[in-house]
């Protein structure tokens, strides 16, 4: 039986097959899952759990690290909060000149359209969201918008991907390292202005360098 091997969505190239259900980029350091997002996790109980987690001193904590870094960038106008669960983020608003649009796939959260229209946004934040997406590049050439803010793990310095937190068979797909985001925006013509590690040192103070928050501006 011939087994096609996947070709990685940055660059194109044939990728190896690394262990368990993943593949590996040897260009782009890029992990990719071959158990494909199951959307039926996307239920009532999935959006109560990030309710009840958003409403903790840690989920608002971790939503205040993430006005303060828009806010240093000077956002103004309409941000889109794609992914935004139960909306917290926006809720949490300390700017009354900045509108905040959200939408999320899960149905329940009440933030659910059939597709958000492509209007022009002052920027996009996709707070955990590009670790469930089949092929995060084809969200971002869909978005009008300049500068965009996210956090996703960050796989650099997992030796054993399987036995780690954020290893989700069917949830997380996509296993980004510090090299392949950077190769990712640089093939969507985005220039990365900054990438820390504010919300590793909230939510995983013993490995911090474990989620990487990206700041990226369109060319």
């Amino acid at each position: 039986m011939v087994y096609m091997k996947p070709k990685c969505f940055i660059c194109n190239s044939e990728m190896d097959h690394g262990y368990d259900d993943l593949w590996y980029c040897p260009k782009c350091d890029l992990m990719v899952s071959d158990q494909m997002p199951e959307l039926s996790i996307y239920d009532m109980e999935y959006a109560q759990k990030y309710f009840r987690y958003s409403h903790t001193e840690l989920g608002e904590k971790i939503n205040r690290a993430r006005w303060d870094l828009v806010l240093a960038y000077g956002v103004s106008g309409t941000i889109l909060d794609y992914g935004c669960g139960t909306g917290q983020f926006r809720k949490m608003n300390p700017n009354g000149a900045i509108s905040v649009e959200g939408y999320d796939i899960n149905p329940h959260c009440g933030f659910f359209k059939p597709r958000v229209l492509p209007q022009r946004y002052d920027a996009i934040t996709l707070w955990d969201v590009l670790e469930h997406l089949e092929n995060p590049m084809e969200l971002v050439k869909s978005f009008n918008s300049e500068l965009l803010f996210l956090t996703t793990p960050n796989a650099s310095f997992v030796p054993d991907i399987p036995n780690w937190k954020h290893y989700y068979p069917h949830e997380h797909v996509i296993y980004f390292t510090v090299d392949s985001i950077m190769a990712m925006f640089d093939a969507l013509k985005y220039s990365i202005l900054e990438i820390n590690y504010m919300e590793g040192e909230i939510r995983s103070p013993e490995h911090p360098e474990w989620l990487m928050t990206v700041v990226a501006r369109k060319h």
